[in-house]
C-alpha cells in the first residue's frame, strides 16, 4: 500500500512542471492528418484527440482553423503529434505536443491496444495516452491581448506646394471667397484642369524585422512577406492563402496558386 502511495505521490510530482509549460499556451493544435498516417482523419485520430482535449479543458482547433491572434503569432500554440512505437501483437501510441519552434514541450506515457482492429487499437492507445491530460489540470496563464507584430511604419515627406503671386493683370480678374478660403479664376482657360495619369494607390507599406507587411486599404486584405536569403524574394502569407513575392521596381509581384491555378498579383504601394 505504501509503494502505491509513494508512486502516486511521485508521478503527480513529476507532471507538475509539465502543467505548468503546457499552462503558457492558448491553442492546441490538432492536424487534421498526422504523420503517422497516410489519409486525413484516418481511423478518426483527428477528431478522436481534439475531442478529448476539449473534453480536458483545452482550447483545442484544428490546424485549418487558425484564429487570427495565432496568425500573427505561432508561439501562442502547441502542436499535437502522434508517435507510434507499435510491434506486431500490440499498438503503443504516445501524444506529444510541439512548440512555435518544433521543440518538445511534453509528452505522454505511451498508451497500448492489443486489439486486432486497427481502428479500435488506435482508439485505445490514444485514450490510455491521454488520460494524463486529465490530471494535468490545465489553465491559460498567458496573455489575452492579439499581439500583432511592430510595424515601422515609414514616414512620407510633405509635398511642398509653392504659390506663385498672381501678375497685376490677373489679379484684378480673381475672385477671392472668403468663406472657403480659395481664390477661384474667372479665366478658365489659364488655368486649366490637370488630369491624373496615375491611378490611385489602395495599398499601403509597412516594415517589420522580418520583411514587410502590405495591407489594402479598402477590403483589409493584409500579405506577410518573410525575407529570403534573396534580397529580391520573399515568402508570401496571406489569410487563406501563400506563395512568393518579388520585390520590382514598380511594386511586387506575387504569385500563389488557387487549386491547381496559378495566380499572379501586382501591388505597388504608396511607397513606391
Amino acid at each position: 500500500m505504501r509503494t502505491l502511495i509513494a508512486l502516486f505521490l511521485f508521478t503527480g510530482l513529476a507532471i507538475l512542471p509539465c502543467s505548468a509549460q503546457l499552462n503558457q499556451y492558448k491553442y492546441f493544435i490538432v492536424p487534421k492528418r498526422f504523420d503517422i498516417f497516410k489519409e486525413t482523419n484516418q481511423y478518426q485520430s483527428s477528431t478522436l484527440v481534439k475531442y478529448l482535449l476539449s473534453q480536458y479543458g483545452y482550447n483545442a482547433i484544428y490546424d485549418d482553423a487558425i484564429p487570427e491572434d495565432l496568425f500573427w503569432n505561432k508561439c501562442r500554440g502547441v502542436t499535437v503529434q502522434l508517435d507510434e512505437n507499435s510491434s506486431f501483437l500490440q499498438t503503443r501510441i504516445a501524444v506529444i505536443f510541439k512548440d512555435c519552434k518544433g521543440r518538445e514541450v511534453f509528452r505522454t506515457s505511451e498508451g497500448s491496444s492489443k486489439s486486432k482492429e486497427y481502428r479500435d487499437a488506435y482508439a485505445e492507445s490514444i485514450q490510455e495516452a491521454m488520460d494524463v491530460m486529465a490530471i494535468l489540470k490545465y489553465e491559460y496563464e498567458g496573455p489575452d491581448e492579439v499581439q500583432e507584430p511592430l510595424l515601422e511604419t515609414p514616414t512620407e515627406p510633405l509635398e511642398e506646394k509653392v504659390v506663385k503671386a498672381p501678375s497685376e493683370s490677373v489679379a484684378e480678374e480673381l475672385i477671392v471667397s472668403s468663406e472657403a478660403g480659395e481664390i477661384v479664376a474667372d479665366n478658365r482657360e489659364e488655368t486649366p484642369e490637370v488630369e491624373a495619369d496615375v491611378a490611385p494607390i489602395v495599398w499601403s507599406e509597412a516594415i517589420n524585422q522580418n520583411g514587410f507587411i502590405l495591407s489594402h486599404l479598402e477590403n483589409g486584405e493584409t500579405w506577410v512577406l518573410m525575407r529570403t536569403s534573396d534580397p529580391a524574394t520573399f515568402l508570401a502569407y496571406s489569410q487563406n492563402k501563400q506563395g512568393i513575392a518579388f520585390k520590382l521596381e514598380s511594386g511586387w509581384q506575387v504569385e500563389f496558386y488557387l487549386g491547381d491555378d496559378r495566380e499572379e498579383l501586382m501591388i505597388r504601394t504608396r511607397n513606391q
